[in-house]
């Protein structure tokens, strides 16, 4: 179940795996996208499934969660990636808007590959001693609790982490928020919020990982995903909608991000298969 007002691309399996996905609190939602929770299954009914996921400059904190112990993975990727996953277990996930690990986490991220971090193994924020304790008594909490129980216990932790770091906005988000509506070319973002092209370049690369042209690229890629699964526009009117020259340097792009062809993606997503 996805509720109105979340901008999502949802997977087949979201309704079979029986996923909601719910958005955060008005105080988050500079920080955070959404929320997924799944409840368990029992061991001889569980499926396995795989996903596709899609660099966007956002990152993710997913709390798998059985009846003796809760993993908590931090996941940011510069590149698509596939996973497996199984629904026997709880699952409550947070998606991150970009620029939210750095502000709350203190989490350095780059541009060359995906980041994968087990949250309690790692030395997650070991320069916020406060911090991480409190992560920890999150994670003893979570296996006593329902998934709703669950999911207020990490808002009221990210809450935490806003007022620990003394951050009070994201600062970032509205130039995604552009880059994704209007498809700015850098030089026009940077025009748009009144900077240098250059410092432009340096907020980008020291708050999210990424370069403008790079968080241009994400979205062109996610509004054509949109529009393959929504439209039956030809591929070459896809493309010049999502500000590419033409339907061969669409399908390039496309490839190159996805790891398939426009055709490709379209044909598994109408056939509901992820």
């Amino acid at each position: 179940m996805i509720q109105q007002g979340l901008d999502i691309i949802p997977s087949a399996n979201f309704a079979r795996a029986d996923i909601t996905l719910l958005p955060p609190p008005e105080h988050l939602q500079q920080w955070v996208q959404c929320l997924w929770l799944k409840p368990p299954q029992k061991r001889s009914t569980a499926q396995r499934f795989t996903d596709k996921f899609y660099p966007d400059a956002g990152a993710s904190i997913s709390f798998e969660i059985s009846t003796t112990n809760v993993r908590a993975t931090f996941l940011h990727q510069a590149q698509v990636l596939t996973q497996s996953w199984t629904s026997e277990y709880g699952l409550l996930s947070v998606r991150l808007h970009p620029g939210a690990a750095g502000a709350l986490l203190g989490l350095h991220i780059g541009d060359k590959s995906n980041l994968q971090l087990n949250l309690a193994e790692s030395d997650f924020l070991h320069s916020y001693v406060a911090q991480k304790s409190q992560f920890m008594v999150l994670l003893d909490s979570l296996a006593e609790m329902d998934l709703v129980q669950g999911a207020k216990a990490v808002l009221a932790w990210l809450e935490r982490l806003v007022t620990l770091n003394q951050v009070q906005e994201n600062r970032l988000l509205p130039l995604l928020k552009l880059t994704s509506s209007n498809l700015l070319l850098p030089e026009q973002l940077a025009a748009q919020v009144g900077v240098s092209r250059r410092t432009l370049e340096r907020r980008c690369k020291n708050g999210l990982g990424f370069t403008p042209l790079q968080l241009l690229s994400f979205s062109q890629i996610r509004r054509a995903r949109q529009r393959l699964i929504n439209t039956k526009d030809s591929l070459g009117e896809v493309a010049l909608s999502c500000g590419y020259y033409d339907q061969a340097h669409f399908t390039n792009a496309f490839h190159k991000h996805t790891l398939e062809t426009p055709q490709q993606y379209r044909l598994r997503k109408l056939s509901s298969d992820c």
